[in-house]
């Protein structure tokens, strides 16, 4: 845990409100292929094998995501002449066998092949939150391939500490409301946005501090510089290693349960101060004037070696604190 400066670690204990982008929090990493719908004869391997061909050449999460789980289980995929990628639609692949197609129904329609046998699974689909690509090769459908974002297993337990600790949790989520509320199924949160785009981000800060609150901001530092300077105290998620301390106040290596590990550890620290604070009013209000009255000076300085002593032991206590 890297916190950057005693001001930060002094916001920390203020924040009131928590802002977690989802991609970088609550879904952290690729979604996952959940289902395989061949159709007109086609095997679930086949299919799979036939759209990692032409998903090895995305670089959007769903392309990756089908790329993966075809390298995964081994599959063969087939031999690319050539491609293209038409952005925000799919992807060609030109191979010996002939054209296979990857991407939204409503592109592959445009290009001529007949979806229609998949619309109402398509529809439930995304009505369901989740998202599909559909593969086909020439003009013949070869089926879909349908994937979710995996919510961390450790997200309920985490965002449950923030607002015991009485925090209000929103989450930010640059995908649609469906999907968004597929997520929020599992975990529990003050507010949730949906169709954030990056550059959206510091406004909605803004309008989240506009009564007053504290806001921190938790993102992953890569592209969310914006939106952490934005906040009251900037939190990146660095698990890969790869943020440095301008893109954030307090950079954790790991996952969210460090938010609220941070944060505890900061009210620690600043109970101590206060403590040490409050020993060092009350200790000088009793010997200034004993001192005034003629003290000793063996005495008075022995004094001060206990004074010394004992707010260097209370600091020293913060060694055998537990953060949970």
């Amino acid at each position: 845990m890297l916190i950057g400066s005693g001001a930060a670690a002094e916001n920390a204990t203020l924040v009131t409100t928590i802002a977690l982008d989802k991609a970088a929090s609550i879904t952290p990493g690729l979604p996952a292929v959940v289902e395989l719908i061949p159709y007109d004869g086609v095997r679930r391997d086949e299919l799979l094998a036939t759209a990692a061909g032409a998903a090895q050449f995305g670089d959007d999460p769903l392309s990756v995501c089908i790329h993966a789980e075809a390298k995964r289980r081994g599959l063969r995929m087939p031999r690319t002449r050539s491609h293209s990628i038409v952005p925000g639609q799919g992807i060609c692949a030109r191979t010996l066998t002939g054209e296979t197609m990857l991407g939204l129904d409503t592109w592959l329609a445009m290009m001529q092949v007949d979806v229609s046998p998949l619309a109402g699974r398509l529809s439930a689909i995304r009505a369901a939150g989740q998202s599909a690509y559909v593969v086909s090769v020439g003009t013949r459908l070869f089926g879909a391939l349908v994937a979710a974002d995996v919510v961390a297993p450790y997200s309920r337990q985490a965002v449950g500490q923030l607002r015991a600790m009485g925090l209000r949790v929103v989450l930010l989520s640059a995908d649609s409301p469906a999907i968004t509320a597929a997520a929020t199924r599992e975990v529990t949160f003050d507010q949730v946005i949906s169709g954030v785009s990056p550059d959206r981000k510091p406004a909605i800060i803004a309008q989240l501090r506009a009564p007053g609150a504290q806001v921190a901001m938790v993102g992953t530092g890569v592209g969310d510089e914006a939106s952490l300077a934005a906040a009251d105290l900037g939190i990146a998620l660095d698990a890969e290693g790869n943020v440095t301390i301008d893109s954030a106040d307090i950079i954790l290596p790991g996952d969210l349960r460090g938010v609220g590990r941070a944060i505890l550890l900061s009210r620690a620290i600043f109970g101590t101060i206060r403590t040490n604070l409050g020993f060092a009013v009350v200790y000088n209000a009793l010997l200034i004037p004993l001192a005034a009255a003629g003290l000793p000076g063996v005495i008075a300085a022995a004094a001060t070696t206990i004074a010394s002593v004992a707010v260097v032991a209370n600091s020293l206590l913060l060694l055998r604190k537990r953060i949970d």
